[in-house]
């Protein structure tokens, strides 16, 4: 999966206190650090994905960072933390009812 711009903030709760299991992936882990270099790339914000509507926008952000959260931790190999973050994703991307959401929810849960 590639590097989610979401997931620096979510990432301290992987390490907060790491087993030995965790620290091993700890490379797996930290490759989800977005480069922001690629921040400087016009063609990255000229896809034609609809923005969520500013009722959609707080939910699509906590959405996020559950994501980001579930693929630290299946990357920490902590799979019953990953899957129960994958849940919530799903059940909240559902109800959203915000396709790219959707979307990656479905990618990130089908990768776990």
């Amino acid at each position: 999966m590639a590097p989610l711009p979401h997931a620096s903030p979510v990432l301290t709760a992987v390490f907060v206190a790491p087993d030995a299991q965790t620290l091993i992936r700890a490379d797996d882990v930290l490759a989800l650090i977005h480069d922001v270099d690629d921040c400087a790339d016009p063609k990255r914000y000229l896809t034609g994905v609809t923005p969520p509507t500013p009722e959609q926008a707080e939910s699509v952000a906590e959405l996020r960072a559950t994501q980001a959260r579930a693929v630290a931790w299946g990357r920490a190999g902590k799979y019953a933390q990953a899957k129960a973050e994958g849940t919530d994703l799903l059940d909240g991307a559902r109800a959203l009812d915000y396709a790219p959401l959707l979307a990656e929810a479905l990618l990130t849960t089908g990768s776990l």
